[in-house]
């Protein structure tokens, strides 16, 4: 009977563990309602993303453009490094900025020495999807 709870136990446990990992191994795209969405970092885990939608609400901004400009944003952000091992997104905001719609990603990765530091990359988009990178800083 012993050996059947912990059996039982051990079972859930390692249920339960493997059900929260599933969570973050896979990447999903944010909406406008979305406080965070998750990404794949440099070194190929599963992180979570902070997300900032400041766009007005007259903005008529489709989901699959928005999903192509977040995807673009964070891959050119990634292939801006030298080594692109180090790329950790953290923060990705979206607003209008004078007439202009802006994207900011905040993002961890190391310099051509290797020295980590804290990136911005900033990029202006349109409705219809495309991107214009402005630099990083």
């Amino acid at each position: 009977m012993k050996n059947l709870l912990l059996l039982l136990s051990i079972l859930f446990l390692s249920t339960t563990s493997y059900s929260q990992d599933k969570i973050l191994k896979e990447s999903t795209l944010p909406t406008k309602e979305s406080k965070s969405f998750v990404w794949k970092d440099g070194g190929g885990d599963y992180v979570e993303v902070k997300f900032n939608y400041f766009l007005p609400a007259e903005v008529v901004f489709d989901k699959d453009v928005m999903d192509d400009v977040v995807m673009n944003i964070l891959v050119k952000s990634k292939y801006s490094l030298k080594n692109k091992l180090t790329y950790v997104p953290v923060k990705l905001s979206l607003m209008e900025s004078s007439g202009v719609y802006v994207g900011l990603l905040d993002f961890i990765g190391s310099n051509a020495y290797g020295v980590p530091g804290e990136v911005t990359g900033s990029f202006d988009f349109d409705l219809e999807g495309n991107l214009v990178e402005k630099g990083f800083y």
